[in-house]
């Protein structure tokens, strides 16, 4: 099985004190796994989740490290298909509540544009995806259907993050 996943997320953050923060997070995150087989052949899955939290966080004293969390909505559709074959895509959505949480830190502290790394754990939790009925002409011309059962899966990611941030309003300790 392969997958191949990308992503991108957008965070609004307003400090309120010294220490804590309030942040609005928004990621989507795009994929697609091959190689679900089974007796009748293969199966592919193209997936996007689209993600919103609304997160707590705490920072260090010196403003570089922090850590956050908070609840999430997660939006997920995906898509099953044959390769190769010509039958109707089978297409599902789930929403679920979850919950967010976020290490990281950025720097410098105090400038206008900053550096900023993350790591994120989205929890979704798991969800029965299923079974898919497909419905192709067998050799003798007639149509023959078949179900794939894709049971059940966890849809709790991680994320690493790199970016460039840049900070709007006056500057706190700058000279």
């Amino acid at each position: 099985m392969v997958q191949q996943d990308w992503g991108v997320q957008l965070g609004i953050e307003k400090i309120f004190k010294n220490s804590l923060s309030g942040k609005i997070l928004f990621s989507d995150l795009q994929g697609e796994i091959s190689g679900f087989s089974t007796q009748d052949g293969d199966l592919d899955m193209v997936h996007r989740m689209v993600s919103s939290a609304l997160m707590e966080a705490y920072h260090s004293k010196q403003k570089i490290t922090r850590v956050s969390v908070g609840p999430a909505l997660h939006f997920f559709s995906m898509e099953g298909h044959r390769l190769y074959i010509c039958t109707d895509p089978v297409k599902k959505t789930y929403t679920k509540i979850g919950l967010a949480v976020e290490t990281g830190f950025r720097f410098p502290a105090n400038s206008r544009f900053f550096f900023d790394y993350n790591s994120r754990f989205f929890w979704v939790g798991t969800e029965d995806l299923g079974s898919y009925i497909f419905e192709e002409p067998a050799s003798n011309g007639q149509p023959y259907s078949y179900t794939f059962l894709a049971g059940k899966n966890s849809f709790n990611y991680v994320t690493f993050n790199f970016g460039l941030g840049v900070r709007f309003g006056k500057l706190k300790n700058n000279k």
